[in-house]
């Protein structure tokens, strides 16, 4: 009787200690949604080894320069104007943004992509940066991956179909996702070579739109945009 009512008790987790464990995995930049879906779809004999893969696998990505986190196909609208975009995208959202730099125009950064056309397909890549590096490194590793730069125009086209991401994305802390500009872009006699065009999300959901030229280049907990263009 007494193994037996040993056997049966089973140990009791109060609500503090499992918000306290999801706080640990937090800090660790464990991935608590995806262990949390991996939980609930294993069979009870594979829960542990679920759960390990998941720890690894959230490892070997914080050990990656770029951690893609999100990629969606784009087809660049018809009515897409390259000389023109910047202008047409403060137009129609300048009113949703708290602050909207005068210096994102179409003049200024019309030499950013020459690689936005109107029809062209793209699959768009938005990466978390999990060291500092220059933008000269990070334009890099963006070519290895056989993407390229797309300066402000790019956030400027994922802003209205992805807006309700980008709000996810700031939720939980403030964040910076930048768009580099080509290797050879200029703004009249400024070389564009460091400048980091960029959309900031406040956890209330706000955003501004900016450009940086920060000494430091991209920091850990970045995010960076880029277009990779479709081999079809």
């Amino acid at each position: 009787m007494i193994s037996n009512m040993v056997v049966s008790r089973r140990p009791k987790i109060n609500a503090s200690f499992i918000r306290r464990m999801i706080s640990l995995l937090r800090e660790a930049n464990i991935n608590v949604e995806n262990l949390l879906q991996l939980i609930a779809d294993s069979p009870q004999g594979r829960l542990l080894e679920n759960i390990k893969k998941c720890v690894n696998e959230e490892r070997r990505r914080s050990r990656l320069p770029l951690d893609e986190i999100l990629s969606f196909p784009c087809l660049v609208p018809r009515e897409y104007s390259h000389g023109e975009s910047l202008t047409r995208f403060s137009w129609d959202f300048e009113p949703e943004f708290f602050f909207f730099s005068e210096d994102l125009t179409d003049g200024n950064f019309s030499g950013t992509s020459d690689e936005l056309i109107a029809g062209h397909k793209f699959q768009v890549v938005i990466s978390r940066v999990n060291k500092q590096m220059s933008v000269e490194d990070c334009r890099g590793l963006i070519s290895e991956k056989g993407g390229i730069p797309v300066g402000p125009q790019g956030l400027a086209l994922i802003y209205p179909l992805h807006r309700d991401f980008l709000i996810w994305l700031g939720s939980k802390e403030p964040i910076s996702i930048f768009s580099l500009c080509k290797e050879d872009a200029v703004w009249g006699r400024l070389d564009l070579n460091g400048c980091m065009s960029s959309i900031f999300v406040m956890r209330s959901g706000d955003f501004s739109f900016t450009n940086n030229r920060r000494q430091t280049g991209l920091e850990k907990g970045d995010y960076i945009l880029y277009f990779v263009p479709d081999k079809v």
